[in-house]
């Protein structure tokens, strides 16, 4: 039923994306593991896998999930790790992105190994 949920969604033209989990296994993750979600991994400052991330042929990007600074309770800031920090940092991306073109027939192009 989610699964036709995500369907329904994609082919109207709206992107998903969501963390591919922090097991730091091959493992599928829902929804991330779905073929029509943007599955999004964590890199560290040096630009490597983080050791949390999941990762495999199901995650389609990595982006920034190590020692992020975030808005916290009470006017405080903390740190925080997780694919669940590095998905937004993509999702603002392809809003960018979004705003460039008026297709999102070219998103392919961007996760891509090529």
């Amino acid at each position: 039923m989610f699964h036709e949920i995500i369907q329904k969604l994609t082919d109207k033209g709206i992107i998903i994306i969501a963390a591919a989990g922090n097991q730091g296994e091959t493992v599928s993750f829902f929804p991330a593991a779905y073929e029509e979600v943007i599955s999004v991994g964590a890199y560290d400052q040096q630009h490597k896998k983080a050791t949390f991330s999941n990762y495999g042929s199901r995650v389609d990007i990595m982006a920034p999930g190590v020692d992020l600074i975030a808005p916290g309770l009470n006017h405080d800031y903390l740190f925080t790790e997780g694919t669940s920090e590095a998905a937004p940092i993509v999702a603002g991306t392809f809003a960018l992105l979004l705003q460039q073109t008026d297709s999102i027939d070219r998103w392919d192009e961007y996760l891509t190994d090529s």
